[in-house]
Protein backbone atom coordinates (compact mmCIF):
# COMPACT_ATOMS: atom_id res chain seq x y z
CA UNK A 1 0.00 0.00 0.00
CA UNK A 2 2.81 2.53 0.58
CA UNK A 3 4.29 2.25 -3.50
CA UNK A 4 0.44 3.01 -3.89
CA UNK A 5 0.33 6.07 -1.84
CA UNK A 6 3.54 7.19 -3.26
CA UNK A 7 2.52 6.78 -6.50
CA UNK A 8 -0.78 8.58 -5.68
CA UNK A 9 0.93 11.27 -4.14
CA UNK A 10 3.35 11.65 -7.42
CA UNK A 11 -0.13 11.67 -9.50
CA UNK A 12 -1.41 14.52 -7.39
CA UNK A 13 1.28 16.49 -7.98
CA UNK A 14 2.25 15.78 -11.70
CA UNK A 15 -1.98 17.17 -11.71
CA UNK A 16 -1.53 20.21 -10.04
CA UNK A 17 -1.66 20.16 -6.33
CA UNK A 18 0.97 20.73 -3.92
CA UNK A 19 1.99 17.48 -1.62
CA UNK A 20 5.15 17.86 0.11
CA UNK A 21 6.99 14.70 1.30
CA UNK A 22 5.97 15.83 4.96
CA UNK A 23 2.24 15.51 4.25
CA UNK A 24 2.84 12.53 2.46
CA UNK A 25 4.40 11.51 6.05
CA UNK A 26 1.49 12.54 8.12
CA UNK A 27 -1.07 10.57 5.75
CA UNK A 28 0.82 7.71 5.98
CA UNK A 29 0.86 7.84 9.92
CA UNK A 30 -2.70 8.67 9.53
CA UNK A 31 -3.40 5.56 7.71
CA UNK A 32 -1.83 3.38 10.07
CA UNK A 33 -4.61 4.72 12.77
CA UNK A 34 -8.08 3.93 10.98
CA UNK A 35 -9.52 1.23 9.14
CA UNK A 36 -9.84 0.82 5.16
CA UNK A 37 -13.56 -0.47 5.15
CA UNK A 38 -15.60 1.76 4.54
CA UNK A 39 -13.44 3.60 2.23
CA UNK A 40 -14.88 6.79 3.79
CA UNK A 41 -12.20 7.29 6.29
CA UNK A 42 -8.98 6.39 4.11
CA UNK A 43 -10.43 8.70 1.42
CA UNK A 44 -10.46 11.38 4.42
CA UNK A 45 -7.22 10.76 5.64
CA UNK A 46 -5.74 11.62 2.24
CA UNK A 47 -7.79 14.77 1.18
CA UNK A 48 -7.29 16.44 5.28
CA UNK A 49 -3.38 15.43 4.07
CA UNK A 50 -2.96 16.45 0.51
CA UNK A 51 -5.70 19.19 -0.18
CA UNK A 52 -4.64 23.12 1.28
CA UNK A 53 -7.50 24.74 -0.79
CA UNK A 54 -11.16 24.44 -1.13
CA UNK A 55 -10.60 25.12 -4.88
CA UNK A 56 -8.66 21.81 -5.44
CA UNK A 57 -11.06 19.70 -3.58
CA UNK A 58 -12.32 18.80 -6.98
CA UNK A 59 -9.27 17.80 -8.64
CA UNK A 60 -8.25 15.80 -5.83
CA UNK A 61 -11.46 14.03 -5.81
CA UNK A 62 -11.16 13.33 -9.78
CA UNK A 63 -7.26 12.04 -9.24
CA UNK A 64 -8.44 10.01 -6.49
CA UNK A 65 -11.66 8.41 -8.80
CA UNK A 66 -9.09 7.54 -11.42
CA UNK A 67 -6.35 6.28 -9.64
CA UNK A 68 -7.98 4.06 -6.85
CA UNK A 69 -11.29 3.58 -8.86
CA UNK A 70 -11.06 3.77 -13.00
CA UNK A 71 -7.42 2.27 -12.97
CA UNK A 72 -8.11 0.60 -9.39
CA UNK A 73 -4.37 0.85 -8.65
CA UNK A 74 -3.04 0.02 -5.23
CA UNK A 75 -3.96 -3.43 -5.96
CA UNK A 76 -0.14 -5.52 -5.86
CA UNK A 77 -0.56 -6.18 -9.41
CA UNK A 78 2.47 -5.68 -11.75
CA UNK A 79 0.24 -4.34 -14.41
CA UNK A 80 -1.56 -1.38 -12.23
CA UNK A 81 2.17 -0.07 -10.93
CA UNK A 82 2.64 0.17 -14.85
CA UNK A 83 0.41 1.73 -15.38
CA UNK A 84 0.23 3.89 -12.93
CA UNK A 85 3.88 4.99 -14.12
CA UNK A 86 2.68 5.99 -17.63
CA UNK A 87 -0.51 8.36 -16.33
CA UNK A 88 1.90 9.78 -14.13
CA UNK A 89 4.57 10.81 -17.19
CA UNK A 90 1.64 11.35 -19.48
CA UNK A 91 0.84 13.85 -16.83
CA UNK A 92 3.91 15.47 -16.28
CA UNK A 93 4.28 15.51 -20.07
Amino acid sequence: MLQALLQFAALCRAGGLRVSTSEVINAVRCLELIDFSPEEPFRAALKTNFVKEGRDRELFDRIYDLFFHILQIGTDDKRSQALSSRLIDLVDA
